[in-house]
């Protein structure tokens, strides 16, 4: 069996110093490293896979605005929506962005009260989002064939948009290569190295790289990559898996001009109760109504709907948001859920094959928001726990985090997102 450090020397000689090294190639380390070398920094993003490997490869790559707490990481995302458009251009890689708008299904009367409630607080900070009825669902997204009876009405965006993760990563990894960084795939970190209470540097497989600023964009791994520096602000990231299946199916004609999301995804999402119209609680965090399609889902799997359509045209039907360990398997109770309840809002999908399924381990901070900013160690940094909004924020974050490091004032204050 080949060690990895052979493999790793075979296709590159290490790059041993730079100004910054960033753990995790996601697009939240990917992202940060692509800004830092606009900035004429020299950048080593350490992965310890491949490419996507992580949550950014196991998603539904949208960029979701009505998805977000109102009020500042609202309009963090409203800054990072902009952003795409820059990269669309910036980028040496077509990454496919469409700017379709979304959807959020509201599928009762507790549902759509809920819907108006949060529709209110997201227009106070300054969204352009709206609640409409059953049949503009139909007009605005006319190649739908169908939507089931008991769709009521929808909140709709039309910032909202989604991009093609695989060629966002490939673009800014491509251009930090070009500005005279390294990207190391298959270079796990085994250990941090540490000078006079200083950052100096990391141990791989492959040797040792030195800069003096590290950055822990790792996901789910970031508490454990925290563990290595021994101080006890590790103990306040409380980041978890929070897996998410998703299935795709054949290449289709185009039906999904946008992003579709259901209001039991939101709930679930934000780990949030739904109150009738008699101020009663419904657990919309994990149950789906059965008498609109006798789905079945447990309390264990958090179903609610994700639909988008790649431009190949495959259609990607998600999603679950079960904790646990790092176990990405995907299993037949998982899909069995996911597609009675698309299949519950969306008749047409019944008559549709399905080729393959996979999952992700989301990086859900138990704060709600991610952690981001400096910590105690002079110069460790972190970017961790952004759940499900990893595509959506990326580019906000990797241009703030950026600035910060640069030692330049970022154009949001990071200070609800400190890891105290």
């Amino acid at each position: 069996m080949t060690k990895i450090s052979t493999l790793q020397k075979s296709f590159h000689k290490p790059l041993d110093e730079a100004d910054v090294i960033i753990i995790g190639a996601g697009v939240i380390g990917a992202s940060i490293g692509y800004y830092l070398s606009k900035k004429n920094k020299k950048v080593i993003l350490l992965e310890k896979y491949d490419l996507g490997f992580g949550a950014s490869g196991a998603c539904d790559q949208n960029i979701f605005l009505q998805s977000k707490i109102e009020g500042l990481y609202l309009q963090m995302a409203k800054k990072s929506r902009q952003l795409y458009e820059e990269l669309s251009d910036e980028l040496n890689q077509d990454i496919e962005l469409e700017s379709n708008g979304g959807m959020i299904l509201i599928e009762n009367e507790a549902e759509l009260k809920y819907m108006k409630e949060r529709v209110e607080r997201q227009q106070e900070s300054g969204l352009d989002v709206k609640i409409i009825g059953r049949e503009e669902i139909l007009k605005t997204f006319s190649k739908l064939p169908s939507v089931s009876s008991h769709v009521i009405g929808a909140a709709y965006c039309s910032d909202d948009a989604h991009v093609n993760s695989f060629k966002l990563l490939k673009g800014l990894t491509d251009e930090i290569k070009n500005n005279g960084g390294g990207v190391y795939l298959y270079t796990p970190v085994m250990d941090i190295i540490q000078e006079n209470g200083r950052i100096k540097g990391v141990i791989t497989p492959c040797g040792e790289f030195y800069a003096p600023n590290l950055v822990n964009a790792s996901g789910v791994d970031a508490p454990e990559i925290s563990k290595m520096l021994d101080t006890s602000f590790s103990k306040n990231i409380s980041i978890k898996p929070r897996k998410g299946q998703i299935i795709v199916t054949e290449e289709l004609p185009p039906l999904v001009q946008g992003g579709m999301l259901s209001t039991k995804y939101i709930a679930s999402k934000h780990r949030q109760k739904i109150t009738d119209l008699d101020g009663n609680e419904n657990d919309n965090d994990n149950k789906s109504d059965n008498k609109n399609g006798n789905v079945e889902a447990s309390d264990d799997l958090g179903v609610g709907l994700s639909l988008s359509q790649t431009a190949k045209g495959n259609i990607l039907i998600g999603a679950t948001r079960e904790f646990g360990d790092l176990d990405t398997s995907v299993s037949r109770k998982g899909a069995k859920n996911i597609l009675q309840n698309a299949c519950n809002i969306f008749p047409f999908l019944k008559d549709v094959n399905i080729i393959r399924m996979f999952s992700g381990l989301r990086p859900y901070s138990e704060k709600g928001t991610p952690y981001l900013g400096p910590t105690s160690i002079s110069g460790f940094y972190i970017a961790a726990g952004h759940e499900g909004d990893g595509i959506s924020m990326a580019p906000i974050t990797g241009k703030i985090m950026s600035e910060l490091i640069s030692g330049e004032k970022p154009e949001f204050s990071l200070d609800d997102f400190s890891i105290d």
